[in-house]
């Protein structure tokens, strides 16, 4: 398992009941940042509100509507307190992201909405601050991002 779950994790997910947060463009990803998803719902949290509980396993979505066609994809995860990025270990299954995409890869610009979909464990290192994750889907042949999207989230004990 990768040390980074506790990122991912952060990003979506939280244990008790939930719904579709508020979420922002990327400011901070590279390459990109990419358009925002149309909606990210992660498990235990709703609207502004975002606390998840560390240990616990976590579960997100996120729907998108493609630009172009592709046919190879990856996640890059970024996590920042107060603007500054806080060095993590990237997950494993972030490097076929065609996976975890309703339907798989390839992408094909025009065929309306697709989802994204993960549940993995929550490890972090800190608990208490409110962080920002940011989840860039990358096409892994030209290296342009395809959606990125930021969550505010509190990490909790």
């Amino acid at each position: 398992m990768n040390k980074l779950l506790f990122i991912l994790p952060i990003f979506f997910f939280a244990t008790a009941y939930g719904g579709i947060v508020n979420h922002v463009n990327c400011v901070h990803a590279r390459p990109g940042p990419g358009p925002a998803p149309t909606w990210v719902y992660v498990d235990g949290c709703e609207g502004a509100s975002c606390s998840v509980r560390n240990g616990t396993e976590a579960f997100v979505q996120a729907g998108f509507t493609p630009s172009y066609t592709h046919h190879s994809l990856r996640f890059h995860l970024g996590v920042y307190l107060l603007g500054i990025s806080i060095p993590i270990e990237q997950p494993e299954a972030g490097e076929n992201a065609c996976l975890l995409l309703d339907g798989g890869c390839p992408l094909v610009a025009g065929a309306g909405e697709r989802s994204f979909t993960y549940r993995f464990s929550i490890s972090s290192p800190i608990v208490g601050p409110t962080v920002l994750i940011e989840l860039n889907l990358i096409d892994s042949d030209t290296e342009e991002s395809v959606a990125c999207a930021g969550v505010s989230v509190t990490i909790t004990a």
